[in-house]
């Protein structure tokens, strides 16, 4: 791990309410005790948490922020929160936040249902050895119980747990650490344990033998190989694919295990063993001052007190706006709220500071409050240059001790085209679900697509369940964005029978539901039949049922006698025969516009998109079609299940997530902006992404809704490409180099570059002479050219403004 070391820059603060500012120089906001400074320092500290989630829904890993961290992944009616849901929902989570040794909300308390935080997905070097440091204090329980702490396991009985005992034999409490190697299992153990105090607990595992220390003193150790895989490289360590075979804190163990309800503070993790003397620093650094038992009246205390202080931090308000779901243009000035309204504290300073993606300080300011009758204080931030960044806001009492804080992750994005920032939406763009995943606006997509399954919609003949649906469509009926309605899936109580026709029965209910779609959301104009029909994983659907399925939907849809458009085919991957068979027999009278999905890795060279692309063309020509509009209405880029906020360029995940093998967010982000720009160019005239908003953001199955690289390269397309572009490819370029000429609507030209696979040095010349070349990555930051207007371009696309081919 590097060990970070901040710059300081000065930046201007702009004042609000009369209030003096003082500029103070904190260094950096993210700390931990002196102890674990020469950890730190020799790169051997890998985790540290605070968990104080000064984010809604994210425990930060302090030691490697972007890797380890911990994701709130309860799951709302709808499914998981993410983004702004987390935020709405952080009365939820707060709770959750309890007191810590220090008498603050420093610590988490686990044990209920209703919530969990994702695995760190950390797996140690077993042959180096390794050291976990963490307080724990175990609320009591009846005889007779067991729960997990945390666990380490790559399979069963493969790895080790750490488990609370209560039984006859251990009346006051028995802290157990299970190790097994798949052939036999030794336990380490603490008896005594007792529940309704602070322990400080360390594992130590060093040449073979684990140990394990409670309060300095070692309880007990053992020989014992793991016989765990150890990763190749340190990036290994934090297992990006399958977190779950890294170490988990919270939850259960297995599925039947019992929840234990604990709190846990100030958690580290070396991949170094340390020894008895540095476990004895560690303890004394951090002993709390009240060791002994918490008594009911005790505890009735604490809890009015850690009642109290959540109701003081939730009147510290610290807050961003506009609120444009952490993407904001370059220079665009963003307003930094502090406020102390209704509370019982007293804060005395405000702080904030802003991080680069390298971990380099673009500023780090206090501000005071000038009297405890200030309400609130605000100032204003620019963010310089395109790119990723993360402000900490935080309040501060008297002794500059945290009460709370806030980190709002950040895209900055290129400003180029004045019409994109106009509010007129890009109808060319679209996502699924756009009512539910509204970040996605920060971009300006005009067209979202819902799929409404049939058997959600109608679970029994004749009765219907509208919520999901119009939670998804009502909310758009008086907006410009467009909706592209998908009808999919059959309900259990029609009789579908695999390579069978349907009967006239089952039609006759399709085409009943279809007409009380149309009568419901009457303002939707385009509708899909069924999504992807051609993927199909439990083989349900044929060519030929599809088509009887279409001529339904068509017959029922077109009589309506409105501008209703049926968006049909869902040709998986580009498949010429599957679109063949679709149009053949005037298929293509059925529908107003054929839908495509693709799902390519590598576009330019494995996936073949445009060879795939032409030949679904040269099929419509052929069945007498030329004309068919051609829409994507599923370009997706499955993202591997990561927690990486800022993503190292050199990281590599080599394991396999569905539908194809990804490489990090930023190859992600090259192949999706190839393929988009692949297919505009060749008469593909919408594009929708899929899955939302994983096209945006670098996390699908955590807290989507921060910034990634995706997002920033989407927008930088979007700023060239305009409202309405114009796209070609050029011809007579050099082997192996992809070559498009753009215009759009704000009267501005040039070209868009990407090799195949080795790069390519290409040289330009200006189209207007007033005007210079200018060159930008695929993320809008500007590149130099060399004196004679060439740049080597690679896979990565390079916008090249006002220039042509010389």
């Amino acid at each position: 791990m590097k060990y970070r070391v901040w710059m300081m820059t000065l930046l201007s603060v702009t004042l609000c309410n009369g209030m003096a500012v003082e500029r103070t120089w904190a260094g950096t906001t993210d700390t931990w005790p002196a102890c674990f400074e020469p950890f730190a320092k020799s790169g051997q500290l890998d985790l540290f948490y605070k968990f104080d989630m000064a984010q809604p829904g994210l425990i930060t890993n302090l030691a490697s922020p972007g890797r380890g961290d911990l994701t709130y992944v309860s799951r709302s009616p709808y499914g998981p929160w993410r983004g702004a849901e987390v935020q709405a929902n952080e009365h939820r989570i707060m709770p959750h936040m309890t007191l810590g040794r220090d008498g603050y909300l420093t610590a988490l308390q686990t044990g209920t249902t209703d919530y969990e935080f994702g695995p760190t997905g950390w797996l140690p070097d077993f042959d180096a050895g390794y050291t976990i440091s963490f307080w724990l204090r175990v609320r009591d329980v009846a005889e007779s119980f067991n729960g997990t702490v945390m666990h380490l396991n790559t399979g069963y009985k493969i790895g080790w747990r750490m488990e609370f005992v209560k039984a006859k034999w251990a009346k006051q409490g028995r802290l157990a650490l299970a190790c097994g190697n798949g052939k036999n299992t030794t336990t380490l153990e603490c008896k005594p344990f007792l529940p309704e105090r602070w322990h400080h607990v360390t594992i130590v595992a060093a040449n073979g033998k684990m140990h394990l220390y409670v309060n300095r003193q070692l309880a007990e150790q053992t020989n014992q190989t793991l016989n765990m895989p150890k990763p190749d490289t340190p990036d290994q360590w934090f297992c990006q694919t399958k977190p779950e075979r890294g170490l988990r804190i919270f939850g259960k163990w297995y599925s039947k295990a019992n929840l234990l309800d604990y709190r846990i503070d100030e958690l580290a993790a070396l991949h170094t063993p340390i020894n008895a003397s540095q476990v004895k620093t560690i303890y004394e650094a951090g002993k709390p001052k009240d060791v002994g038992d918490e008594n009911k009246t005790q505890r009735l205390l604490r809890l009015e007190a850690e009642n109290k202080q959540r109701e003081n931090l939730s009147s510290l308000q610290m807050y961003i706006d506009p609120r444009s779901y952490g993407y904001f243009p370059v220079d665009q000035p963003i307003a930094l709220t502090f406020s102390n309204k209704d509370s019982g504290l007293k804060p005395s300073q405000a702080s904030y500071t802003l991080i680069n993606a390298q971990g380099n300080v673009i500023f780090d300011t206090r501000m005071t409050f000038a009297a405890q009758k200030t309400r609130s204080l605000k100032t204003q931030i620019t963010l310089p240059t395109p790119g990723l960044y993360l402000v900490t806001m935080a309040m501060l009492d008297e002794q500059g001790k945290r009460l709370n804080a806030k980190q709002y992750p950040l895209a900055a994005t290129p400003v180029m085209n004045a019409s994109t920032h106009s509010g007129e939406l890009l109808q060319w763009l679209g996502t699924q679900n756009l009512s539910r995943r509204p970040e996605a606006t920060a971009l300006n997509v005009g067209l979202t697509r819902v799929i409404c399954d049939w058997r959600d919609i109608e679970p029994v003949c004749g009765v219907y369940d509208w919520s999901s649906s119009d939670q998804s469509l009502l909310p758009i009926k008086s907006s410009p964005i467009q909706t592209i309605v998908c009808v999919s899936g059959f309900p259990r109580w029609v009789n579908v029978k695999p390579k069978t026709n349907m009967d006239d029965k089952t039609l006759d209910h399709y085409q009943q539901f279809i007409r009380k779609m149309l009568a419901r959301y009457r303002h939707i104009k385009y509708w899909e039949i069924w999504d992807a029909s051609q993927w199909i994983p439990s083989g349900q659907l044929t060519i030929d049922q599809y088509r009887q399925l279409l001529a339904a939907a068509s017959e029922t849809i077109h009589a309506s006698k409105s501008d209703k458009q049926i968006v049909a085919g869902g040709v998986w991957q580009l498949s010429a025969h599957w679109a063949q068979t679709l149009l053949q027999d005037k298929g293509g009278d059925l529908i107003d516009i054929l839908s495509v999905q693709s799902h390519i890795a590598q576009p330019t060279t494995r996936g073949k998109l445009l060879d795939q692309l032409q030949s679904v063309q040269a099929v419509c020509r052929k069945m007498g079609y030329p004309n068919l509009p051609i829409w994507n209405t599923g370009l997706g880029l499955q993202q591997a299940n990561r927690s990486a906020i800022f993503p190292d360029a050199s990281q590599r995940i080599t394991d396999t997530a569905w539908p194809i093998p990804l490489a990090n967010e930023h190859d992600a982000a090259i192949w999706m902006i190839q393929s988009m720009i692949m297919q505009l160019a060749s008469g593909v005239q919408r594009v929708i992404l899929d899955p939302s908003p994983a096209a945006f953001y670098p996390m699908e199955n955590a807290v989507d809704g921060l910034p990634g690289l995706k997002g920033l390269a989407l927008s930088m397309l979007t700023q060239t490409l305009g409202n309405k572009p114009q796209l070609a490819p050029v011809e007579s370029v050099p082997a192996g180099l992809h070559l498009y000429a753009y215009s759009n609507d704000n009267h501005q030209a040039g070209m868009i570059a990407f090799a195949k696979d080795q790069p390519i040095t290409l040289t330009v010349k200006a189209m207007h002479d007033d005007q210079p070349v200018l060159a930008r990555d695929m993320f809008g930051r500007l590149l130099t050219l060399d004196q004679d207007i060439s740049i080597q371009v690679g896979s990565q696309p390079v916008y090249l403004h006002n220039a042509t081919l010389k």
